[in-house]
């Protein structure tokens, strides 16, 4: 991105600062996480371990890469997975008997967003330039490219015998989470935040239903009206009154935040994407109250 960054002089500069970039993003995974890597040769001999994996649980290949991305069950099974951490206890056969299974079909404002925000910057003459891309346009491209990798690596290791986890797409949290705000922002109400707001309740309930789901599973009895409930009361604490102080905190928190997103929202004709029509206009005004007075003062022949 820096490289192609035509607002940086020299092209040296560019490559020196897109170089150095690279060199410290590189630098600081190999520092962090490196070892573990280097740990995985060592100990299964190779980089994943998923060799010795699938060789102790005695997994079998259940097809090729190609064959579970096309597989509506993968995608299924993956987008409930990325909400629900309870939803690994339940198969594709069962997946009707889990209670939040209806959490994936929060994921479908994203792309309506995006269609949105397609729609708006196609109407305004916004869409970036391929033959001389700016900065931006390359980091989405990176950003996508990240994602596509992660997808790729997590069909290829169920393809090979494992299991569908939500937490294989974690790294690519941040580029989805940038996109989801840009998405919902894009839509009817998003820039006074009421779509932001009506994300967060309702993926604290599934979170709640979530573990109330995982106790289940782990043995929990339910004499009480949830399994939450009986979880505390059989630490010996006041759930109800525990659980009530709780609602208001966050019944408090999410009130400030929707108060805060409402009054400050963006103009309605910035929140397009980068550059904005707002900034566009902006400029042109700009450069019209520049070129006004000197117009006025050039003689006139004659």
């Amino acid at each position: 991105a820096a490289l192609l960054d035509r607002d940086t002089a020299g092209a040296w500069r560019r490559l020196l600062r897109g170089a150095a970039g690279a060199a410290l993003v590189v630098g600081s995974v190999a520092a962090t996480s490196g070892w573990f890597w280097l740990r995985n040769v060592r100990l299964y001999g190779d980089v994943t371990g998923s060799a010795a994996l699938f060789e102790h649980f005695r997994r079998k290949p259940v097809g090729g890469v190609l064959d579970v991305l096309l597989s509506p069950d993968y995608w299924t099974l993956q987008a409930q997975r990325v909400l629900d951490f309870s939803f690994y206890r339940f198969s594709p056969d069962s997946i009707g008997d889990s209670r939040t299974v209806w959490a994936r079909l929060l994921l479908v404002v994203v792309p309506a967003g995006l269609a949105v925000v397609l729609a708006r910057r196609l109407r305004h003459h916004l869409l970036p330039s391929l033959r001389r891309p700016g900065w931006r346009l390359v980091a989405w491209v990176l950003a996508g490219a990240l994602v596509a990798g992660l997808e790729l690596s997590a069909a290829e290791f169920v393809a090979g015998g494992g299991n569908v986890h939500g937490r294989y797409m974690f790294p690519a949290l941040g580029v989805l989470a940038i996109l989801s705000a840009v998405c919902l922002g894009a839509l009817p109400g998003g820039r006074h935040g009421v779509w932001l707001v009506g994300m967060l309740v309702a993926l604290l309930c599934v979170n709640l239903l979530a573990l109330d789901q995982y106790l289940r599973w782990e043995g929990m009895p339910a004499q009480r009206p949830t399994v939450l409930v009986a979880a505390l009361a059989n630490q010996g604490l006041p759930a109800l009154p525990i659980l009530a102080v709780l609602g208001v905190v966050l019944a408090a928190l999410l009130s400030v935040q929707a108060l805060v997103l409402w009054r400050l929202a963006p103009p309605r004709t910035g929140f397009l994407l980068v550059p904005g029509l707002a900034g566009r206009r902006a400029a042109t005004t700009a450069a019209a109250q520049v070129a006004a007075p000197a117009s006025a003062a050039t003689p006139t022949p004659g």
